[in-house]
């Protein structure tokens, strides 16, 4: 950024032949990273005033961006147990050498105090690098970094970047953030960027969805739901049923819940009876409901017939033991309702990866921006939202002109929207002025 104050003729006449340093951008950076997010949320305003939101479709998608911190800095449980383990063998075998030494010299009659050249070579060799009090040392730094991963909900310690941890997915791992990002469908402008604790996306469609609509100002209506898209990695089934009953469609491949998996027959080859509660199996036997469970978050039904499966012949195509269990989620018609709806509009779920996916692409693959230049999630947090402002840049640029979105940004209409925004805001916080006034000074204001 410093080298294109000097050399790029755009930059140097937006910022008025400014050269800042990269201390000064860096310290600028620093400053103003809550800044950022709303910058790109203001950005939203120019781009709803060009009519660029559809506000009917929402795509959800997240990814791994790497941060300032190498795999060798940031440890795990099991890495430090490892770590620890060589550090004892290691510890180990240095005393029984020195003891091996001192028995030798008893021998002898020569002292232990100097040792030749190649000796000294071969001490220093035992274990991983350094004497005993070295490693005495590094053992204790290692129960110092357990103790900060007991304390850190991760689990995990980088020296580097403390707020990073290290992701795999995909058999590939990295020390980075979880990127999270909410595109709208329309023009695949980003309206929300997030970087979350989590390692994964399983907790992540409802409160993405909500950031989403918070940042497009969408009202949530059953009747006209807003249809949110996610691959595989998002199905969970309270967070579904959340969305479901708050007026947001869900489409998404359901994955089957761990918990009722089972070989041999589906629980879609079972014919529910809601009448008497209970589930009709393949060869027309009645599985009736026994005690309930609950596992993790989820209540789930337990059906099944000990009786009738004794010498039933198809027991062997319909489970390995003694009889069958149909384990039913407590979200299994919200479950059906999602997979049947994906199976109907394939259409739909089939624009995904072109709306949510292309940003991700942009940015980590055409521009390089794979890694963060700043440590700690907030810092991180501002370079992103700082990117995806750029990103909606030039998406509006490419789809309105130059001259259309500098009309739109030096439009009087949007002007008189900004403040009116900004004194409801004050207003609320502090209970300035009363609607009726701000009424009032705007027609006065903007009467010409």
């Amino acid at each position: 950024m410093e080298a294109e104050t000097h050399r790029n003729l755009e930059v140097i006449w937006l910022i008025e032949r400014a050269h800042p340093d990269h201390w000064t951008i860096n310290h600028f950076r620093k400053k103003n990273a809550d800044a950022f997010k709303k910058v790109l949320r203001n950005f939203h305003n120019i781009a709803d005033f060009l009519h660029l939101f559809g506000r009917e479709i929402e795509a959800i998608d997240g990814s791994f961006f790497k941060a300032l911190n190498n795999k060798s800095k940031n440890f795990t449980r099991a890495k430090l147990n490892r770590l620890e383990e060589k550090i004892d063998k290691a510890i180990s075998e240095y005393t029984e050498a020195l003891a091996d030494g001192d028995d030798e010299s008893e021998d002898t009659g020569k002292g232990t105090e100097k040792t030749t050249e190649e000796d000294a070579r071969e001490v220093e060799n035992l274990g991983p690098k350094g004497n005993l009090k070295e490693l005495r040392a590094k053992k204790h730094r290692i129960e110092q970094l357990r103790s900060d991963c007991e304390t850190n909900t991760s689990g995990q310690v980088s020296l580097n970047d403390p707020d990073s941890r290290l992701l795999q997915k995909g058999g590939r791992s990295v020390v980075g953030h979880n990127v999270q990002c909410v595109v709208d469908a329309r023009h695949h402008l980003i309206a929300h960027v997030e970087i979350v604790d989590a390692g994964n996306d399983a907790g992540q469609l409802r409160p993405m969805a909500k950031a989403g609509c918070e940042a497009l100002g969408i009202e949530l209506d059953p009747e006209h739901p807003l249809k949110v898209l996610a691959d595989a990695g998002y199905s969970n089934s309270v967070q579904m049923a959340e969305c479901e009953n708050s007026g947001i469609e869900v489409h998404l491949p359901v994955k089957e819940t761990t918990a009722i998996k089972t070989v041999g027959f589906r629980i879609e080859d079972f014919r529910y009876d809601e009448d008497k509660d209970e589930y009709i199996c393949p060869a027309h036997k009645r599985l009736t409901r026994h005690s309930d469970k609950r596992i993790k978050e989820t209540n789930y039904r337990v059906y099944y017939n000990c009786a009738a499966c004794k010498g039933c012949p198809q027991l062997a195509k319909c489970t390995r033991g003694k009889y069958r269990k149909v384990t039913v989620s407590e979200y299994r018609e919200i479950e059906d309702r999602v997979k049947q709806r994906v199976t109907d509009n394939p259409e739909i779920y089939a624009q995904r990866k072109q709306i949510v996916e292309h940003p991700f692409g942009t940015l980590k693959s055409i521009w390089g921006y794979g890694q963060f230049s700043v440590t700690g999630k907030r810092g991180c947090e501002g370079e992103l939202n700082l990117m995806a402002l750029c990103y909606n840049w030039k998406r509006v640029l490419k789809e309105k002109g130059f001259e259309c979105v500098m009309k739109a940004i030096t439009s009087p209409k949007l002007a008189k929207e900004a403040v009116m925004n900004r004194f409801r805001n004050r207003n609320k916080a502090v209970g300035g002025l009363l609607t009726s006034q701000l009424k009032n000074w705007s027609q006065i204001q903007f009467s010409r």
